[in-house]
């Protein structure tokens, strides 16, 4: 039995159905990602990066190694204020 939505043409498999979560929900191909259960319910988030506060000028300040973080660009911020506001 193929795991296919109820009403959907034949051959439309979960892939299909799942695409347009994984575009509101900005998912990307390879992402590490956490699954986890709450009250019966499955839960799909983006693996987080590992953050610290460290003080600069008096004030507290969210840092990552170089090593996780990731490009913060125009388009991205862009993107996800977007994403948001919908």
């Amino acid at each position: 039995m193929s795991p296919e939505k109820p009403g959907a043409p034949p051959g439309y498999g979960i892939t299909e159905w799942l695409r347009p979560l994984r575009q509101a929900a900005a998912l990307e191909p390879g992402q590490e990602l956490e699954i986890t259960e709450h009250d019966g319910r499955i839960e799909i988030e983006p693996v987080s990066v590992p953050v610290r506060l460290v003080e600069r000028d008096g004030f507290l300040a969210a840092e990552v190694d170089d090593a996780d973080a990731q490009q913060l660009t125009t388009e991205g911020v862009r993107d996800l204020l977007e994403r948001t506001r919908r």
